[in-house]
Order: structure tokens, then sequence, then C-alpha cells
């Protein structure tokens, strides 16, 4: 009996997992042609999406989120490259974007400045400094870091996630 009623629940739900931000083409096309990306609405910039992924081609997004290119740094072998944006800047090591730092258009919760880079909202046990905020582990980044306005204040004005360490690769 308790089998039966499994299966007619998981019977229910949809065929293929769906994705917030993603549309999915129909069948018949190419892998490239399959996925084409939206971000979300209320997402100001999506470090969910571009972190972890190939600079080169998320170049264009990147601008689109984060603004024009300001200034290039080379931080060495070991670092890789940082790019100086409008709002924030970009570290890439092996054309692979490891690190997102945004500062935020407004003072914000914490819980709102995550929503509105693309990550989950619920924070477990944040780590509080002075002047910062930080996560280990959390969304898949190995650390996100929040700057607070001020060492009593709960709101954050910037906030970086770092996908994987460059020096392990």
């Amino acid at each position: 009996m308790l089998s039966v009623l499994l299966s007619l629940v998981l019977a229910c739900g949809p065929d293929e997992p769906i994705l917030p931000g993603v549309v999915v083409a129909e069948e018949g096309t190419t892998a490239s042609e399959s996925v084409t990306y939206t971000k979300s609405e209320g997402v100001f910039v999506d470090v969910g999406y571009l972190a972890g992924r190939n600079f080169e081609e998320m170049r264009g997004e990147v601008s689109q989120q984060l603004g024009d290119i300001q200034e290039v740094n080379d931080l060495g072998a070991r670092d890789g490259t940082e790019y100086v944006l409008e709002t924030g800047r970009v570290k890439v090591k092996d054309d692979v974007i490891y690190l997102i730092h945004v500062d935020l258009d407004r003072p914000m919760r914490q819980s709102s400045a995550m929503s509105t880079l693309g990550l989950p909202s619920e924070i477990d046990a944040p780590y509080m400094l002075t002047t910062e905020i930080r996560l280990r582990w959390h969304a898949g980044f190995d650390r996100i870091r929040m700057g607070r306005a001020t060492r009593d204040d709960d709101l954050v004005i910037w906030v970086e996630a770092l996908k994987f360490d460059p020096r392990d690769r």
C-alpha cells in the first residue's frame, strides 16, 4: 500500500527538474542551443550562475550585470587575473571565474543581499566579525563574505563569493 502511494506521489511531479533562471528549448536542438540563460527578476547580479563558469563565454553576461571593465590586474600564476568592473570585480584563473565581489547599490539585510545575488537567503550559522560576516561552504561556494556598513549595523554593503581556491587547482 505504501509503495503504491509513494509511486502516485512521485508520478505527479514534473518530468524534469525545473531550475529558476533557466529556460530549456524544445527537443531536437543541439546542446549549445538547448539552454538559454535568463536572469531571474529581482536579481541584481546572478553570482550563483556566473561563478565557476568560463569567463570568455560569460564575458557579455558579466559586463551586462557588473558593468564595463575598468581595469585589468595580473595577480600572478597562482591567482590569475582580476577584472575591476563598474559595480564590483571578478577574479579568473585558467579562464574560470572563481571569485565575484559585488558592491551593492544600497545597504541591505543579509538575506536580501543574498537573494539579490541569486544565492539562497537562508544563512546557517554565520561567523560574525567586527565589520564582516562570513559563511563557509554555503550554496556551493567555499566562502562568502559580506561587508557590514558599520560595526554595529546588520546591513551589508558588499558581498564577495569564492567558488573555489585557485591555489588548490
